[in-house]
């Protein structure tokens, strides 16, 4: 949809009042979730509120393959960085009680950071326009695999001279504002996020299926397992065992999703009231007046000519989706334990049926934000059809270091071309243009010369992490 037709939407709708909502045929609702309904296969669980009740709610496929338990609305799925509204609301409840204000500069609270010029502050990183380098990003480059901890991947985030842009003037998505969150919470509260919202958010809202899994040896009755596609065919676990919160982390159930859902439309945490919801619920801004499509935790947007406001999680085998439609009071939830599915789309065709919008199998895209799919990096226009001569590639190859990830990378030449060396193994560099590179997962290179021509080093864009440097040693 361009921004004319929402324009047009936009219109129609405020001239027709809200857009009305139904009760569309079980079936209808079924089929859209028909290809993940197989006792041979993961799934999915879903649930649909509307007016504060459960309309419906199943599940599809297993939660576990190994012992052929099935998915169901009291499976407990991780749902991956739809977390980021409850870490939020972490910060919200916080700034309520006056134990720290949204403009506080984050070092405050991480004083080791280097100074970056201007202040990064507390609601910078809630609507990811900090500037701070994504942490999971970080720890990719430098070939760290899963075997890190909590500390070690603050430590990443504090050693980075530089930010991706100053704070207040871009958007770019980083997980690491939100682990560091966590960590304030801890700081101020003298309680893990864990702790802290377990008494302060979920028991108050009798959320007693869910909570912030700090401890990946912790035992979580009805866990949905993770599975992802297996190269041999067929499927294979996908889990972890990082132990981050803040950014993901929420083990919870679709059940679980409806006493929070309630919440928005009669708030009783912190002093309750609506104040609280519409801080959450208000997108963000840059310096220069540009208003975001991201809020607390929560993409704002429209879909089928109805505010939408949603988040979508995806994290190892897990995917997940939660998209409200206030004005009709309309709530759909899935959460899958399968890596390739795509439970935000999944609940828009889900809710396009109760909108009167869409059919199954509709694909209309929304403009609401959120989801958690990485940045695609767009380096050039074209990439060139020949590889560099053999003679040009032999300046590149060499060990090359980044003081900000502590990492020597390799740079060789393997099968007339030019590769990175990495645990996983080698990642072949296209040429886009003299001296600039892209790589398999879409890694940008851009070699640095001294006055004599000599290579001396690169910057790395990676996404979520921009402008990486590493010098060549000798």
């Amino acid at each position: 949809m361009n921004l004319k037709q929402i324009q047009l939407v936009t219109a129609l709708t405020l001239m027709a009042g809200p857009v009305s909502s139904s009760t569309p045929d079980r079936s209808a609702v079924d089929t859209i979730l028909a290809g993940y309904d197989s006792t041979a296969s993961p799934g999915c669980s879903l649930a649909v509120f509307r007016d504060g009740e459960i309309d419906y709610q199943r599940g599809y496929g297993m939660a576990n393959l190994e012992f052929g338990i099935a998915n169901a609305p009291d499976t407990v799925f991780r749902i991956g960085s739809t977390s980021k509204q409850f870490t939020a609301m972490a910060m919200a409840l916080l700034a309520e009680q006056g134990k720290i204000s949204l403009d506080d500069d984050i070092h405050k609270f991480f004083p080791t950071m280097p100074d970056y010029g201007d202040p990064v502050t507390v609601r910078q990183l809630i609507h990811h326009t900090s500037g701070v380098r994504d942490y999971l990003t970080l720890t990719e480059l430098a070939d760290w695999g899963e075997n890190f901890t909590a500390d070690e991947a603050l430590r990443i985030i504090t050693r980075q001279q530089e930010l991706n842009f100053p704070p207040g003037t871009d958007y770019l998505y980083s997980n690491s504002g939100y682990f560091m969150m966590s960590r304030i919470v801890a700081i101020v509260t003298g309680q893990s996020l864990r702790e802290w919202a377990g008494e302060n958010m979920f028991k108050p809202l009798g959320m007693t299926r869910t909570h912030f899994h700090d401890n990946h040896n912790h035992i979580v009755r009805n866990r949905a397992d993770g599975y992802d596609d297996a190269d041999e065919g067929g499927f294979e676990i996908s889990m972890t065992v990082l132990d981050m919160v803040g950014d993901g982390g929420i083990f919870t159930t679709v059940e679980d999703m409806l006493k929070w859902d309630r919440n928005f439309y009669d708030n009783k945490l912190g002093k309750g009231g609506p104040a609280l919801i519409k801080l959450v619920e208000t997108p963000g801004r840059l310096k220069d007046g540009k208003t975001l499509d991201y809020a607390f935790g929560l993409g704002v947007g429209e879909f089928a000519g109805s505010r939408e406001i949603a988040h979508g999680g995806a994290f190892v085998g897990y995917r997940a989706g939660f998209n409200r439609y206030p004005e009709q009071h309309l709530s759909v939830v899935v959460f899958c334990n399968y890596a390739q599915t795509d439970p935000t789309g999944l609940a828009r065709q889900v809710a396009g049926l109760y909108l009167n919008k869409a059919q199954p199998g509709s694909t209309e895209k929304a403009t609401a934000g959120g989801v958690e799919a990485a940045p695609v990096i767009a380096a050039s226009t074209e990439v060139l059809e020949r590889m560099t001569p053999a003679a040009e590639m032999e300046v590149y190859p060499g060990s090359y270091y980044s003081q900000e990830l502590d990492y020597v990378q390799l740079v060789k030449i393997k099968d007339d071309a030019i590769v990175l060396e990495r645990r996983a193994g080698s990642e072949t560099l296209k040429p886009l243009g003299q001296d600039i590179f892209v790589s398999e997962d879409g890694v940008e290179l851009l070699f640095k010369r001294n006055g004599e021509g000599a290579v001396t080093g690169f910057e790395m864009q990676a996404g979520r992490v921009r402008n990486i440097g590493f010098v060549r040693q000798q």
